[in-house]
Formats: C-alpha cells, structure tokens, sequence
C-alpha cells in the first residue's frame, strides 16, 4: 500500500464513512475509491481536489502531503512540508501580488507556448510545482540577502 492510501483509509475512518460514502460524496465511483485506498492508482489532481474538499484542512493537509511523497523521489522527499496556512497571510499580500502575471514584450509565439507547457505542468505534476517551489524559495533567500 502507498502512503496516500493509508492516510486515505484513515481519513475516512476518522470521518465515519466508508469508502462508499465517500464516493457518493464526490460524484466518483466507489471502485476508483477503492483502488485509491488500496494503492492500486493514485487519483489524477482534478479528482483529487474533489475528494480534498470532502476532508477538513487537516486531513486535507495530510493527504496532499501523503500524495507528493508518494509521487516524488525520496530525493526530493524534504520538499514536502504541508502545513495549514493561516488565510489571514493571504489577505494581507497586495492585490497585484495575485494577479496573474503577463509576459514580457517581445517574446515569440513559440517560446510563450513552451512557457504555458511548462506552467500548465507546474500546476498539475506535483513533482514539477515542488521543483518551481524550491527555485522560488531559493530566489527569495537571495533577494532577501542582497
């Protein structure tokens, strides 16, 4: 069994449900639940964030976390520290600091595809967003020194 599934066994037992109820929650057959929590598949990240939604942010924190460590390479294991946010943080960030960003003037039609390629990646391979984390983290550790 992987690690997702685990804590996803636990999490529905914790709410009281069965792997039926869950599914019947979600709009998703119970079959795809049930291979989920025996570690047969891993869910894909649009039916994932359904069943995130079912979960309180704990064990939403907890089954992301379980995920990303399942899908990554132990090397990148350290990468994964979910913790639950504070929403007030996000309140404070400017609105500019939301808005989605637009590219710079000047760039090609096929360099801006490749750059939609790689952010659409980023969005839904949760290797490459941890990557793209640590890069910003690493950037930010050096703005903050310079």
């Amino acid at each position: 069994m992987s690690r997702f599934s685990n804590t996803l066994t636990d999490c529905i037992a914790l709410r009281g449900w069965n792997e039926s109820q869950l599914a019947s929650l979600c709009g998703i057959p119970q079959s795809k639940i049930n291979r989920w929590a025996t570690g047969k598949t891993a869910p894909k990240a649009d039916s994932l964030l359904v069943v995130l939604s079912k979960f309180d942010e704990s064990q939403q924190a907890k089954l992301i976390r379980s995920y990303l460590l399942d899908e990554l390479p132990d090397a990148f294991a350290h990468l994964v520290n979910i913790s639950l946010a504070d929403p007030c943080i996000f309140a404070e960030q400017p609105t500019e600091y939301l808005a989605k960003p637009k590219p710079p003037e000047g760039l090609s039609n096929e360099l801006l595809g490749q750059i939609y390629r790689v952010a659409e990646l980023a969005r839904d391979v949760p290797e490459i967003a941890a990557i793209f984390a640590e890069f910003d983290r690493l950037i930010q550790r050096r703005a903050f020194k310079s």
